[in-house]
């Protein structure tokens, strides 16, 4: 009965203690998908971070303006707020494993899309933020990266990158406008827009 009893003890403590496993799930997106998915493709400088509760205190929310520099995608304005799960509110916080996570002064290009509430939001979560280098506008120097290699790796092949994950902004910038400049027009409203 001993022998019997003792793996059923340890069995049982192992799913007691044993902590819940959570994981988030991201549809993998190549440079392709980011273009044609997403609804604005902009350039910019982080200039906020504020975190906060959701209305029924149930989640963290940080929200992002981005004061922005280039748009190569769509129509934002000057500015852009972008709404990310995650973030610390006083003495809590929560991490979402693949949330994109923004720094005040980080030179980002994102591209975004808008949630069914109406906010922008990362397309692809990490997927769809690149982090600019200080010599971005300079030839052959600064590089624009990402999180996931195969995001540019299919469009970069055979190109000298420094990293993995990395490739030279002008290179990127120059293969990503002509991706947007190839995708379908839609068609011309009639009647005067009505």
């Amino acid at each position: 009965m001993k022998s019997f009893l003792r793996p059923v003890l340890v069995a049982l403590c192992a799913f007691v203690v044993a902590p819940v496993a959570q994981c988030t799930i991201i549809i993998r997106q190549d440079l392709a998908d980011l273009v044609k998915n997403s609804e604005a493709v902009v350039r910019g400088v982080v200039r906020t971070t504020a975190p906060g509760w959701d209305v029924d205190r149930r989640f963290i929310w940080t929200t992002t303006t981005l004061d922005v520099t280039e748009s190569w995608k769509g129509a934002t304005g000057t500015s852009v707020s972008l709404r990310e799960l995650g973030g610390e509110v006083g003495t809590v916080g929560m991490r979402v494993a693949g949330a994109p996570q923004y720094k005040v002064g980080e030179d980002v290009l994102v591209f975004l899309t808008k949630d069914a509430q109406g906010f922008w939001r990362t397309l692809g979560w990490t997927q769809g933020k690149f982090v600019l280098g200080a010599d971005a506008v300079r030839p052959g120097r600064g590089l624009a990266t990402s999180n996931h290699e195969h995001v540019v790796a299919a469009y970069f092949a055979g190109d000298d990158l420094r990293a993995p994950n990395a490739v030279e902004y002008r290179a990127f910038k120059a293969r990503t406008t002509a991706m947007i400049d190839a995708l379908p027009k839609p068609p011309a409203k009639k009647d005067g827009g009505k």
